[in-house]
């Protein structure tokens, strides 16, 4: 029998994943330890992505793993044994406490203490992301439940020494401190540089951004948490509102946000213009079209004249370029739909195409005889980028008429967030999906 190779089971993983997040929208709820989440996990273990780390090994704790998804999760996430998956969008007039991760466009209201909501505004990808963290959060939290006693099921000697640190976790010098986190390795499976690195990672988040709540409280809340499920016969359970399959399968939020970008084309007269749609991040293509006209003379221009270079140069300065931009065709569009999508409209008629920086390479003459128009989005979520660019190409009732808009062209920028590299750096995949 031929042997299945790595990428076979992955897809394989990736399609059980899929299936039974669907199955679990339609059903409304599942508990993690259950058939349905055991699936989940499995899936994830086999498919062992490249964030998730050394998640299969069952000698450590993954802390880089951890550090992505407590970075796209609620604070507090870690502490929950219900969560509600909604579309309800607006929460905001209730006593619940409104929580953004750092790195996703995501809300979420933490309900009580073991209760938190997430509002599903990005579609079925939004929900394989959301499951897939909480399938990761599951499989270490057990990792570290089976840390914290010893063979002979007694807690051990650094578990006890965590639940003490716990109560004087802000009184502790920093040798205290390093002594904690020396302890804490030792649970973790990992050297004491790693779990150090991990804890000023955590902390700066918690200081500067509320964000997180710490790697010990983190550590200790996964571990605690599971211990309650072991002993209590308990589970964590997820739930999804009746809505939300409504809503997800009618691209409610996808409607919303085509209609507003329709209504500003309409609004500046330009739904006749020939339209190219560009994603990318929202910096890149105003920097490149006004970044060298905006300066004028006031850079030297002689030293920028390669282009990356000159980019490079100019991207703290994105408040100048946009003043100046607004004044040239430029029009931002922020998202009011709740897709968490914001855009920019650029008439091209109102570019000064002599200031364009020379290593530009654009056909003036085009520009000039057909003066199109340039929407760009920002990255969309997944599945949630074909739901609003089929919104946005839905024909317009415009006096009785449908009417198109005059599509051109579609661009989207390559998305680098798994290679290795530093922000602005180009990269460039070996491999492609």
């Amino acid at each position: 029998m031929e042997e299945t190779t790595r990428s076979q089971a992955a897809r394989l993983a990736i399609r059980s994943f899929r299936i039974a997040a669907d199955a679990l929208l339609l059903i409304g709820r599942f508990k993690m330890n259950s058939r349905s989440g055991q699936v989940l996990q499995d899936a994830l273990r086999t498919l062992s992505p490249e964030i998730y780390g050394t998640m299969n090994d069952p000698k450590c704790i993954e802390l880089k793993g951890l550090e992505y998804v407590m970075d796209r999760l609620p604070r507090g996430i870690e502490e929950c044994s219900r969560v509600v998956m909604t579309s309800e969008e607006d929460l905001g007039d209730t006593p619940f406490v409104m929580l953004q991760p750092p790195k996703r466009r995501r809300t979420s209201y933490r309900i009580n203490e073991l209760e938190m909501c997430f509002v599903v505004t990005c579609g079925f990808s939004e929900i394989y992301d959301i499951l897939t963290h909480l399938t990761f959060l599951y499989i270490e939290g057990k990792s570290i439940h089976r840390k914290m006693r010893d063979q002979e099921g007694n807690l051990t000697t650094e578990w006890k020494e965590l639940e003490k640190f716990m109560e004087t976790e802000d009184e502790l010098d920093s040798d205290h401190l390093n002594r904690a986190i020396w302890n804490l390795s030792i649970i973790l499976g990992r050297t004491f540089h790693e779990t150090k690195e991990s804890y000023e990672y955590f902390d700066r988040s918690r200081k500067e951004t509320n964000a997180s709540n710490g790697l010990f409280k983190i550590v200790y809340n996964l571990g605690h948490g599971m211990e309650f499920i072991v002993d209590k016969q308990a589970d964590i359970e997820v739930q999804f509102t009746p809505d939300l399959s409504h809503v997800i399968l009618h691209q409610v939020y996808g409607k919303r946000w085509a209609a507003n970008i329709i209504e500003k084309l309409l609004e500046l007269n330009l739904e006749n213009r020939p339209l190219h749609i560009i994603s990318s991040n929202l910096h890149s293509v105003v920097n490149l079209l006004y970044g060298y006209a905006s300066f004028g003379n006031t850079i030297d221009r002689q030293s920028t004249n390669d282009l990356y270079a000159f980019i490079h140069e100019i991207k703290s300065r994105g408040d100048d370029i946009i003043e100046y931009a607004k004044n040239h065709g430029f029009h931002e569009v922020p998202d009011e739909s709740g897709a968490h999508v914001d855009c920019q409209i650029i008439d091209t008629s109102m570019l000064n195409l002599e200031e364009l920086h020379p290593d530009l390479k654009i056909h003036l003459d085009v520009v000039k005889d057909s003066n199109p128009v340039i929407l760009v989005m920002d990255y969309a979520f997944g599945t949630q980028a074909f739901e609003l660019i089929d919104s946005l190409l839905q024909p317009m009732v415009m006096e009785g008429e449908e009417k198109n808009l005059n599509l051109s062209s579609m661009s989207v920028m390559g998305k680098a967030g798994t290679l290795r590299g530093k922000k602005g750096d180009i990269m460039i995949a070996t491999a492609h999906v």
